[in-house]
C-alpha cells in the first residue's frame, strides 16, 4: 500500500505541473470528472469505475500517461485496501491485477 500511495502522489504531481504549464493537454470531459470530488468510500468507487469507463472511450494518445497510470494505481490500492479491511481472501480477477504490480 505505501508504493501505491507514493505513486499515486507522484502521479497526482506530475499531471498537476503538466496541466498548469500545458492545460489542453486534459479533453474537457475527464477535466470535469476529475474535479468533482468524491468524499464517501462508495463515491470513490463509483467514480473510479466511471474513470475507467471514460479512459476506455478515449484513444490512449489523447490521455496522459500520468492519469492512465494514476487510475491503474488507484485500482489496485483499492483492491488492496478492500482486502485489507475486510481480511478476506481476493478473488481471481483481483489477483490478476495485482499479480502485475511489481
Amino acid at each position: 500500500l505505501h508504493t501505491l500511495s507514493l505513486t499515486l502522489i507522484t502521479q497526482a504531481c506530475e499531471t498537476y505541473l503538466i496541466l498548469v504549464n500545458h492545460p489542453e493537454a486534459l479533453k474537457d470531459s475527464l477535466r470535469e470528472q476529475l474535479m468533482v470530488p468524491a468524499e464517501t468510500p462508495q463515491e470513490i468507487h463509483k467514480r473510479m469505475k466511471l474513470l475507467r469507463q471514460v479512459l476506455t472511450t478515449h484513444r490512449s494518445e489523447e490521455t496522459l500517461p500520468t492519469i492512465t497510470g494514476w487510475v491503474g494505481a488507484a485500482t489496485r490500492y483499492l483492491l488492496l485496501s478492500k482486502g485489507v479491511h475486510a481480511n478476506c481472501s481476493i478473488s481471481a480477477v483481483e489477483e490478476g491485477v495485482l499479480s502485475n504490480e511489481t
